[in-house]
């Protein structure tokens, strides 16, 4: 699978996440990441296997709350199998610009999401 469809359709599992009548994770869940799939938010490892990282899109999407995903730019490099994603990420109390590091298997899976937020300002 190319680089680009794996970022936008983790785009799209994040846009389909933010919707706020839907309360547990996209069905495509196990179609994206790898069992081990690890995550990482502004150089903190904060999940060392995909249940992990299940468990912590549950508990981010508890935190910020009703909020929408938007603007995505996706850029790739084929020789080290990366993706990134740039995007606004807006709460009722701020907004996020989020770089995203996806790394991906010969399969064609997510093995790695490292997300970059930087706050850019309060929501009014």
């Amino acid at each position: 699978m190319k680089l680009h469809t794996i970022g936008k359709q983790y785009f799209e599992f994040l846009t389909e996440f933010s919707n706020p009548a839907v309360q547990d994770v996209p069905a495509s869940f196990p179609t994206l990441f790898s069992p081990r799939c690890r995550k990482i938010v502004n150089a903190k490892l904060l999940c060392q296997d995909v249940d992990e990282v299940y468990m912590q899109l549950l508990e981010a999407k508890s935190d910020f709350g009703n909020h929408t995903i938007t603007n995505s730019k996706i850029l790739t490099e084929k020789k080290k199998k990366t993706c990134v994603l740039y995007f606004l990420l807006k709460t009722p109390a701020t907004s996020y610009v989020v770089t995203t590091l996806l790394l991906v298997d010969e399969t064609g899976l997510i093995t790695e999401i490292n997300d970059v937020y930087n706050e850019i300002g309060a929501n009014n």
